[in-house]
């Protein structure tokens, strides 16, 4: 392709004037010096701990032969320079152009909040596949296709990714892709440039709030609010704090649901929450769900409102939504230990762990096994701290994802917080197999925070770890 075509839209400046775009072809586009080869175009972005920029020569080494960047380079005379105010912009208007806009053959549903995205993809994902409209998702679990899951390093990944998963959907007739966009996301232009046709906002609450994410809640807040700049229809949960602000600063079509207001487009009544599941009704329609909680409720309704939007009748939401499934998000783990129910869930803040732990009912006690990640969100330690002990009979304290932290660090800062009954079990791998162990006919034991992830990420590598198949080899023994 031809470097004038792939920069359409763009604004820049040129280094190298002996040549124009329309003389330059080429053969690839990549963001990591890595995967340059012959007739590459670089793309120089800055993250938060690396900037691409320095880089550069290594992608010249590699083959790339055209570079975007925010300022000058100190590359060979025979490198065409592309200078421009944001490398992510430019990075999002490229990709668009390199794969032919796919965006504007797929119908684009996202999703934001601190909590729900993930469930809400797959609620919609499985009314409207159910219903012969063929729709993927893009989001914390990876890019879930009808027949294949790929995986992602991000809950919205970056641009370039982001339209060849799109472009991937279009090759195959999907109608739609569900997408959670993450508020980083939006602070980081990763879906800069597409506009969708529906977007949830799910909830808001203190999260991401440190190093290398959001300066401050308020910030966190107005990234979320982007999403609702570039949407046609807005689906809003009306019950949150933050719900009539969302409603009131989008810029399009809005609708709402709840449980507290039957004035909003969408209402649930009779909500009955059990110990595995949740019954309900929608405009006459019984649903039951296999999620226990009130907040289960939330996510079902954002779902069955889209849907609704789209053109399905609630009756289908309902046959759907009984047997959906969510990877990692109160999934129970079948095991010969008789009489004790395993559950694992991604519950990492202080909002899901208290919605998880307060709907459940157990004969005997109810055990938590939970950590938190490493270098960021502290704040969460404390707050994890306190609903555990409020809700859990016995916790055990654990790693989650410690990265360059001492995973010791961590789980001292959390038990500093504690005044429930736990123990410190710092490997997660011990603290499975104690917790497994030592379980009792009657007992509920939740496994938090790492739901679907099959990792634990540590000094920075992703290192195998799953905990669905550890409960099960410890259980079966």
């Amino acid at each position: 392709m031809r470097l004038s075509d792939l920069l359409i839209g763009l604004n820049y400046t040129l280094v190298n004037t002996d040549k124009t775009p329309d003389d330059i072809n080429i053969l690839n586009v990549s963001y990591n010096s890595s995967k340059c080869n012959s007739s590459s175009l670089f793309i120089c972005i800055k993250g938060a701990t690396v900037d691409g920029h320095d880089y550069a020569e290594d992608a010249y080494k590699n083959g790339a032969i055209a570079f975007v960047c925010e300022h000058k380079l100190n590359l060979p005379a025979e490198c065409f320079q592309i200078i421009v105010q944001d490398t992510k912009i430019a990075l999002a208007i490229i990709s668009s152009n390199w794969f032919n806009h796919p965006e504007k053959s797929i119908g684009l549903i996202g999703i934001t909040g601190t909590k729900g995205k993930t469930s809400c993809a797959y609620m919609i994902s499985k009314i409207l596949n159910d219903n012969g409209i063929k729709t993927g998702i893009i989001g914390t679990c990876g890019v879930e296709l009808i027949d294949n899951t790929l995986p992602t390093n991000n809950t919205t990944p970056l641009s370039y990714d982001l339209y060849e998963y799109l472009d991937l959907m279009r090759k195959d007739n999907y109608s739609y892709c569900v997408l959670e966009v993450s508020s980083q996301a939006l602070k980081l232009d990763r879906v800069y440039g597409l506009n969708f046709d529906y977007a949830i906002y799910t909830n808001l609450s203190i999260d991401h709030i440190g190093v290398n994410e959001h300066e401050s809640f308020e910030e966190y807040k107005e990234c979320k609010k982007k999403l609702f700049q570039m949407t046609n229809t807005a689906i809003i949960n009306l019950d949150d704090s933050y719900g009539q602000e969302f409603m009131d600063s989008s810029k399009c079509n809005t609708y709402s649901y709840s449980l507290k207001n039957d004035d909003s487009d969408i209402f649930a009544s009779n909500v009955n929450c059990n110990k595995f599941d949740t019954s309900f009704t929608v405009e006459g329609v019984s649903f039951k769900i296999p999620f226990p909680g009130k907040y289960a409720v939330y996510n079902a309704l954002s779902a069955t409102l889209t849907a609704k939007l789209i053109g399905l009748d609630i009756n289908k939401s309902s046959n759907s939504l009984t047997s959906v499934n969510v990877p990692g998000r109160f999934q129970i783990v079948k095991t010969n230990k008789k009489g004790v129910c395993f559950i694992i869930d991604y519950a990492h803040n202080e909002d899901s762990l208290g919605n998880l732990l307060s709907n459940l009912e157990p004969k005997n006690r109810l055990v938590c096994v939970f950590g938190s990640v490493g270098e960021r969100s502290q704040l969460r330690r404390k707050e994890l701290a306190l609903v555990a002990s409020k809700y859990a009979d016995l916790s055990i304290i654990t790693s989650d994802n410690p990265n360059h932290e001492p995973p010791e660090k961590i789980t001292k800062e959390i038990s500093g917080y504690m005044t429930g009954q736990y123990i410190v079990i710092d490997d997660r791998t011990k603290a499975i197999e104690y917790a497994v162990n030592n379980s009792e006919p009657g007992d509920i034991v939740v496994f938090a925070g790492k739901g679907h992830e099959k990792y634990q990420l540590v000094n920075g590598i992703k290192q195998p770890f799953d905990e669905e198949k550890l409960i099960i080899e410890f259980a079966n023994r």
